[in-house]
């Protein structure tokens, strides 16, 4: 079974979409582009299987929506161009941009977008 380790990910909190970079068997380095409740993070483990892909030996639905070579200059503009400041600072107190994120489910654990989420202050 083939398996992918994760060494960087960001996330943009404008469409939810999560960037990681990660290297497989032989040194192979891609930037996968996915949704998903989870967020990989430096070190996890991805196992893609007939039956689905398997996070650190746990099935996890995953979407993924692009796969390109890894090219450190995209990496890097990838990861400039992304809104969440835990991007940047993952010691920062608190988040200004959660009301306008659109993650499914924040990595840092705060709350996003609440229309996203299906809440309303109107109903």
């Amino acid at each position: 079974m083939m398996s992918w380790r994760v060494i960087s990910s960001v996330i943009c909190p404008n469409t939810g979409i999560v960037y990681s970079y990660i290297v497989g068997v032989k040194l192979l380095r891609l930037i996968i582009w996915y949704e998903s409740d989870i967020y990989l993070v430096p070190g996890d483990r991805i196992h893609p299987s007939k039956d689905g892909v398997f996070i650190n030996g746990t099935f996890n639905p995953i979407t993924i929506y692009n796969v390109s070579p890894y090219n450190e200059t995209l990496w890097n503009e990838i990861k400039s161009k992304m809104a969440c400041p835990f991007n940047k600072d993952l010691q920062a107190e608190g988040c200004p941009y959660s009301v306008h994120c659109n993650a499914r489910k924040c990595p840092h654990g705060f709350a996003t977008n609440p229309l996203l989420n299906g809440m309303t202050n109107n109903h």
